[in-house]
């Protein structure tokens, strides 16, 4: 049988592909066989995840979790020599920030993992996550994935946890871009010239409906799976990619797995000079201080209710006729949906906290936008500020933290499958699931495998869910002045 054009390679000289069923018959010998030799060695044996950690200064208790795996097949110089690199030169450069600055110490605990066994089902990062599920349900703010940084040079590519765009954004904006193609020079506002930043070029490439850079749901096949979905961790992965319109090979290598994957092939095919492997480094060091060094998580929940409504309106677009034949309706689940984006919208307001002295208003802008400004104030803040305000200030922040990790950690179930906790996302076959509960009941009724009756029950689980993070919100600053009357 003639394969599709999907299953169509691109060898030399072959101008048909075929599929079968059976081998076409070149011999005369309608009896052909294939025999097939496997010699595959079966064994126990041990792996080891080796994990250092900077302590934090104003709040230890709170994880930024860096990691990389370092096992391979073959050579894996992309995947994942290239991102153990990485991971070495951020934490070198760490190291030397501390032996520069003594006195120096990031806000939040950084602790950095090299993992192995990933290539055998993400062992070390699953083993770990169970390990410490409790402590890190508690105390882990993000987790940063360090996976095969650099596999062409077109543009930046982003998958990660819609609560953390905004952390990724800034991040790119303070990094040169490392093509000489894109690296033309623009205005920064002030009359002079400046060369493109890593954002600029992001833009141009790879923009979303928003009229921002496209943050691409998270790739679950990796060692941020148990993070995000067991314990509702905010995951980040990024990389350098090739061009999607000119090549099949967008998103892997044609060298990706095999022994082809060499230091040489790297460094001559991929990433001459290292130059994007660099801006990778600096783009990964940079987002794990923003967010191990900020008063305020850069963290938007805007971005989480833009993702819902999106996928909310796929859901009926794609089977709403079907829902609709079985008397289920997703009204119920739009109003909470709704509800949610109101309060997200007082969230991200400006708020106004009179210090203690009730002198002074509080110089920083909003909930959302404090920065580094607290742990590291400006010439002439501290001159108006007593020390108790700034106090005061901190543990207001620290709650407001409080309440971003609550709201992803809102989205989690209890379920005997560890890997589909989260509501909203899970792994599948051919990249990641939304709405994960819905939409495989949906399917397995539709197969005849499942009843519509399961389907109304994932639908509640969906809404329970979002009310939950609605409610996180709401209970968190119940005494201020939010406006929710008409919540």
């Amino acid at each position: 049988m003639a394969a599709p054009s999907s299953w169509t390679g691109q060898l030399a000289g072959i101008s048909q592909y075929h599929l079968g069923p059976g081998f076409k018959n070149t011999s005369g010998n309608a009896q052909q066989q294939v025999r097939v030799q496997v010699n595959n060695k079966e064994e126990l044996s041990e792996i080891i995840d080796v994990v250092g950690k900077i302590l934090g200064k104003t709040e230890p208790t709170k994880y930024i979790i860096v990691g990389a795996h370092r096992d391979a097949w073959s050579h894996g110089a992309i995947d994942n020599a290239a991102g153990t690199a990485i991971l070495l030169e951020v934490m070198n450069a760490f190291r030397k920030l501390l032996a520069d600055e003594p006195a120096w110490h990031p806000g939040m605990t950084i602790i950095f993992a090299s993992w192995s066994g990933e290539e055998f089902g993400k062992i070390g990062s699953t083993e770990f996550a169970e390990q410490f599920g409790h402590e890190l349900l508690t105390r882990a703010v993000a987790y940063i994935n360090i996976d095969a940084p650099v596999v062409g040079n077109h543009t930046l590519y982003v998958a990660a946890s819609p609560l953390v765009k905004k952390a990724i954004y800034e991040s790119a904006r303070a990094v040169d871009c490392p093509s000489s193609i894109h690296a033309t020079q623009r205005d920064d506002g002030d009359g002079g010239g400046g060369v493109h930043s890593m954002y600029d070029q992001w833009l141009a490439t790879d923009s979303d409906y928003d009229s921002r850079p496209r943050v691409n749901y998270h790739n679950l096949n990796s060692d941020a799976m148990p993070f995000l979905l067991q314990a509702g961790i905010s995951s980040v992965s990024a990389s350098y990619r090739y061009d999607p319109a000119s090549s099949r090979y967008a998103k892997a290598p044609p060298v990706k797995h095999t022994a082809y994957d060499t230091y040489d092939y790297f460094t001559t095919m991929v990433d001459p000079g290292l130059v994007y492997t660099t801006a990778m480094a600096n783009f990964y060091a940079d987002l794990i201080l923003r967010l191990a060094d900020s008063a305020v998580l850069p963290f938007d929940v805007l971005d989480y209710v833009s993702v819902i409504n999106a996928e909310v309106t796929k859901l009926k677009t794609q089977h709403g006729a079907e829902l609709k034949g079985h008397n289920i309706s997703l009204a119920g689940l739009e109003f909470i949906v709704s509800r949610f984006a109101a309060m997200a919208e007082q969230f991200s307001l400006p708020v106004h906290f009179t210090p203690l002295s009730g002198q002074h208003a509080d110089p920083f802008h909003t909930m959302q936008d404090a920065g580094m400004k607290i742990l590291h104030p400006t010439k002439g803040i501290g001159q108006y500020i007593m020390d108790a305000e700034v106090e005061l200030c901190r543990l207001h922040y620290q709650h407001n933290n409080e309440v971003l990790l609550a709201v992803e950690r809102a989205f989690l179930v209890s379920t005997k499958t560890a890997t589909t906790r989260h509501v909203l996302f899970a792994a599948g076959e051919e990249g990641t699931i939304v709405f994960p509960g819905v939409v495989t009941a949906i399917e397995a009724a539709m197969l005849g495998k499942g009843s519509w009756d399961d389907v109304l029950r994932q639908v509640a689980v969906l809404t329970n869910a979002v009310q939950s993070a609605t409610d996180v919100i709401r209970n968190a600053y119940a005494p201020m002045a939010l406006k929710q009357s008409s919540l």
